[in-house]
This record gives structure tokens, sequence and C-alpha cells, in this order.
């Protein structure tokens, strides 16, 4: 998929987190996981898809 993307030369950034599972993002459990809404929010403000907010 990743790569499909980038033929048309859409923007991509792909991270694979080591832990998680189904409903990582429900709470922090102490893993490099816990921060992956913050890194996708600020992919889409670098973007311009959206609005960050003042603590970015």
């Amino acid at each position: 998929m990743i790569e499909d993307w980038q033929s048309t030369g859409a923007p991509v950034q792909f991270h694979y987190y080591e832990n998680g599972g189904h409903g990582f993002a429900s709470y922090r459990r102490g893993t490099h996981a816990d921060d992956w809404l913050a890194h996708f929010t600020a992919w889409l403000g670098h973007r311009d898809l959206a609005e960050q907010s003042e603590q970015d």
C-alpha cells in the first residue's frame, strides 16, 4: 500500500509500532505507540491538512 501511494506522488509517512494491539490508543501504556496520535496530527498539520493545536 505504501509503495502504491508513493507511486502516485501522494505524501506518505509510515510508522510500524512494535507494541500496541487493538484499542492501543485508548490510554497510555508506556510504549512508543502512545504518541501515535500526536505524530499523526503533526503530519496532517505539516501537510496543511488540519490545523495544529497550540500545544504542538
